[in-house]
C-alpha cells in the first residue's frame, strides 16, 4: 500500500469474537474509531475480539495505547473475554513486546482455522470510519501503556507532559 493512501479498517461484529483488520498503518490518525469500537461493543457486553494485522504495515504508541486501554477494560470488566492479536509481522510484534502488551493481551502467530483473512472482506465486514483523535484521546492512550507496565513510563514522559500542557 502506498504511504498516501488511507489505511482501512474492517470490522465484523455480527458474531464473537468479533474481527478487526487492519490495512495499512494504524496510528493516532486512525485511532479514535478504534477506540470507539472497542468501547461500543464492550458496553454491549461484547468482551472476546480478534484482531488481524496480516496488512498493518505499521503501529504507532497512541494506537498501541487504545489497544492497552481496551485489553485492560475487557480484564477489568469481563473475565471471560480477551483481546487477541494475530499476524503481527516482526516489527509490530516487536513493539507490542517492547510496550509490555504481551502481558494483558493475547498475541497467536495466524487466526485459527476458519478465520483465515482473505484478500476481500467477507459478508458482514464494514469498513470503520476515519476520524481524527484529540489530544486527550492520545492522553488517554499514552496514560494506558504506562498502566500497562510501568517501564513505559520513561519512554512516553516527555509525550504525556506534553499532551497534558496541550490539553489544559
Amino acid at each position: 500500500m502506498p504511504e498516501d493512501e488511507k489505511p482501512i479498517f474492517t470490522v465484523d461484529a455480527s458474531g464473537e469474537p468479533a474481527v478487526l483488520r487492519i490495512d495499512g498503518r494504524a496510528s493516532y490518525l486512525t485511532s479514535a474509531p478504534v477506540n470507539h469500537l472497542f468501547n461500543h461493543l464492550l458496553n454491549q457486553g461484547k468482551c472476546k475480539f480478534i484482531l488481524d494485522f496480516r496488512k498493518c504495515t505499521g503501529m504507532d504508541s497512541t494506537f498501541l495505547g487504545i489497544l492497552a486501554g481496551a485489553a485492560m477494560r475487557v480484564k477489568r470488566e469481563f473475565p471471560e473475554g480477551y483481546l487477541e492479536l494475530c499476524n503481527l509481522n516482526t516489527r509490530n510484534l516487536e513493539l507490542v513486546r517492547n510496550l509490555g502488551l504481551h502481558r494483558i493481551l493475547t498475541v497467536v502467530s495466524s487466526m485459527g482455522e476458519g478465520e483465515e483473512s482473505d484478500n476481500e472482506p467477507d459478508k458482514g465486514f464494514e469498513s470503520l470510519p476515519n476520524q481524527s483523535v484529540e489530544s486527550r484521546s492520545m492522553l488517554e492512550a499514552h496514560r494506558n501503556l504506562v498502566d500497562a507496565d510501568r517501564s513505559n513510563a520513561a519512554k512516553f514522559e516527555d509525550v504525556i507532559k506534553f499532551l497534558e500542557k496541550e490539553t489544559e
